[in-house]
């Protein structure tokens, strides 16, 4: 059975093409195709689904860039626009006319034909292997891609962590004499360590998509070592390889990571228990005891250069108007993810594929319904729209940067770019509309399309480069992006096609049909905003005075709308209450956020100015003092640490407040006894809502104050003390 929104016959003047045309809805029937003068309702979420699924099926294997998943994709995509009648726009190397846009992506590291792992010794303990054991390269051991082309042998000697720290004390090599050997190590990943249980020092951070495992390898190369085995903590589940990732840069000796199993037999005969170690060392000021491992290895690495080819999809729709067909509306959304967590995604388990239903199978299959809808109706826009499916994103938008810089469509006549990106788990129908500040007319053009639609959108004054819209608007090019939210499952494993919520989705991509339509066909094309603030985003003032005030970034304006005081700060000594909308300061009218911080940007500490507020129907003039910042919040973080809890929130709660995760070992949350699952309801005086709440909450605290925190544990409710240090770590 096949359910269709569909409205009564349409006259061509109130189609979604015509100039502020409302949205044409009425009750669902039955039908056997869309209405042709109706394209919405071609957007089903059944179909919807459909691509979802086959587009984050396994059998894809996380479409990483360049891998025969991403051309299935891409291919998958092509196939499509071509069934329905859409013009192809791309220009592939040897042909003319094609669907795809090819371009060269960064070499990725591949497995070469020199990769050798020999064993010998592991005489002791009752066990003798007598004679060499050769091991298969990508079955028992697989290189990192910064290994050398080179073969290396020399005596098996355990360095734990292969850390060295100092400050505290703590060094894996005390005693150890490393030169020249083969350096056995325990990869330090998260994983390996029970809740709690502070990282090693002296062994690097989570960095991009090297966790720890850089820091490791030079550590051994400066104590001398001529090679590294790493082997995973016998605390992760399972026994499989890592993917051979990242891109091929040789760095300075040859290193592997080595099944458990594989070593099994040497570190037995040596005594040598992995999981007792770790318990020995964990939480101490120094390691445990290395064991002698009595054995020899030869180790040969081999990484070539896998040159890769991205290729995004281009389909064109021809525009109805001789005057301005020559001009486009892109909508694009990028099919690429991650692969076998090799760009940026998360171990989980045994399962290695990350699918990307959201991220972003739920974009591609919302750009596929929307292409059909327009290909399918009766009536054309004006204007011609181009529909770009990106790939390369996850490595760096590479796609849609390429395509910017070598546009097969003139930039000076694309009038506007619609993106979708993650628009798969919607909650109760809420929505982003990113990028709205980069054309006065959006906010209200896309509240008047979702009329009919009726989902509930909230409009960020704040413009990130997280996605393919980015390229667009450094290029002056009118841009928004539909968005539904991030969530656990991003960039992991768990990210599977069940948990996409397709009716939901497919109101957005309703939406952003009519928007697209919109901009197709209206007179005139929109001015374009440049978006105010550093990185396009409202920064606070370099060094400046601070009001200590909490602003709604909901409230629309004119004016900032106060949520919460600073206690102690300028703001609440003045008398400002929450609920106040601040429209004046030193005699700056302020529309939006930006304007507040370039006002308090030319004031300093000890000056006095005047304040106006609207509090319900009375305008208020106050007195305020910027004294020497008391209770305000400090400097940015170019200027001084910021403070921080330490845990990674749950991107899918709904609040009231803020969700910990995962909570990172030995920062002031964790020692302050901060646990997974812990809700936090309060940070000093300051209520946590959400986690706009909690970032402003922790800009108003200085390094090395101890403030309460409130959190919701279970049934019950604790207060914790939390010292924050004075040099936090940067962002990982």
């Amino acid at each position: 059975m096949r359910v269709l929104v569909r409205s009564a016959p349409l006259l061509l003047l109130a189609s979604p093409f015509a100039t502020g045309a409302a949205a044409p809805f009425a009750a669902a029937q039955e039908a056997s195709r869309p209405d042709p003068l109706d394209p919405v309702s071609s957007i089903r979420a059944d179909e919807y689904m459909a691509h979802i699924r086959w587009l984050s099926d396994d059998a894809r294997e996380g479409r990483l860039t360049g891998t025969p998943g991403e051309r299935a994709a891409t291919a998958y995509v092509a196939e499509r626009f071509e069934r329905w009648g859409l013009r192809p726009g791309g220009t592939p190397v040897g042909t003319k006319g094609g669907w795809f846009q090819e371009f060269p992506v960064p070499a990725r590291a591949g497995l070469g034909e020199g990769n050798r792992l020999s064993i010998e010794g592991a005489r002791g303990r009752g066990l003798d292997l007598g004679h060499p054991r050769e091991l298969t390269a990508g079955k028992d051991f697989v290189p990192l891609s910064f290994s050398p082309k080179r073969e290396v042998t020399g005596r098996l000697v355990f360095a734990g962590y292969g850390a060295r720290d100092e400050e505290s004390g703590w060094d894996d090599y005390a005693g150890l004499d490393v030169k020249g050997a083969i350096v056995v190590l325990l990869r330090a990943g998260p994983k390996a360590r029970p809740p709690g249980v502070k990282r090693p020092p002296g062994v690097m951070a989570m960095v991009g998509r090297n966790p720890e495992v850089r820091g490791q390898v030079r550590n051994a190369f400066r104590e001398g070592a001529a090679g590294v085995l790493l082997v995973e903590s016998p605390r992760v589940e399972g026994d499989r390889l890592p993917p051979l990732a990242g891109r091929a840069e040789p760095g300075e000796i040859p290193c592997a990571v080595v099944r458990r199993a594989v070593l099994a037999p040497v570190l037995e005969a040596a005594g040598l228990d992995l999981a007792a170690w770790q318990d020995a060392s964990d939480g101490k000021k120094s390691p445990a005891s290395h064991p002698d491992l009595h054995a020899e290895a030869t180790l040969a690495t081999e990484v070539r250069r896998v040159e890769v080819i991205g290729r995004n999809v281009v389909g064109i729709l021809e525009g109805s108007d001789p005057a301005k067909r020559r001009e486009f509306v892109v909508i694009g959304a990028h099919a690429d993810h991650v692969g076998r967590n090799e760009a940026g995604g998360a171990a989980d388990g045994n399962d290695e594929i990350h699918n990307g239903a959201d991220d972003n199978g739920s974009g591609t299959a919302g750009l596929l319904e929307i292409a059909e809808a327009f290909a399918t109706c009766a009536v054309r826009p004006a204007r011609s729209v181009a529909f770009l499916s990106f790939t390369g994103e996850e490595l760096g938008l590479l796609g849609s940067y390429h395509w910017v810089r070598n546009p097969l469509i003139p930039l000076a006549d694309t009038v506007a770019m619609v993106n979708l990106d993650m628009i798969g788990r919607s909650r109760e129908g809420k929505c982003s509309v990113e990028g709205n500040v980069t054309a006065e007319a959006f906010p209200d053009l896309v509240r008047g399309r979702n009329a009919g639609i009726g989902l509930t959108l909230s409009f960020p004054k704040s413009v990130r480069p997280d996605s393919d819209h980015w390229p667009f608007i450094e290029k002056g090019i009118p841009t928004i992006m539909f968005f539904t939210g991030l969530h656990p499952d991003y960039h992991k494993a768990t990210d599977d096609w069940d948990k996409i919520n397709g009716e939901d989705a497919a109101r957005v991509a309703r939406l952003a049909f009519l928007c697209a339509a919109d901009l197709a066909s209206r007179p005139e094309r929109l001015a374009y905003v440049k978006p105010k603030g550093g990185m396009f985003a409202p920064q606070a003032p370099r060094g400046g005075v601070r009001l200590g005030i909490f602003s709604d970034q909901d409230f629309e304006g004119p004016g900032i709308r106060v949520t919460q005081l600073v206690p102690g700060g300028p703001a609440e000594k003045a008398g400002l209450k929450p609920g106040d909308v601040v429209v004046k300061l030193a005699g700056r009218e302020l529309k939006e956020i930006a304007d507040l911080h370039e006002a308090l940007g030319k004031l300093k500490s000890g000056d006095t100015s005047e304040v106006e507020v609207r509090r319900g129907a009375e305008t208020l003039a106050l007195k305020i003092e910027f004294a020497a910042a008391a209770g305000a919040a400090p400097a940015p973080a170019d200027e001084q640490p910021r403070p921080r809890l330490g845990f990674m929130p749950d991107y899918g709660f709904d609040g009231p407040g803020v969700k910990a995760t995962e909570v990172t070992p030995d920062m002031p949350g964790s020692r302050a006894g901060l646990q997974a699952g812990d809700i936090v309801l309060k940070l000093g005086n300051l209520e946590v809502k959400g986690l706009e709440d909690l970032m402003m909450a922790l800009g108003a605290q200085k390094p090395g104050s101890t403030v309460e925190v409130v959190v919701r544990r279970g049934e019950k409710t604790e207060t914790l003390k939390v010292t924050f240090d004075g040099t936090p770590p940067k962002d990982k």
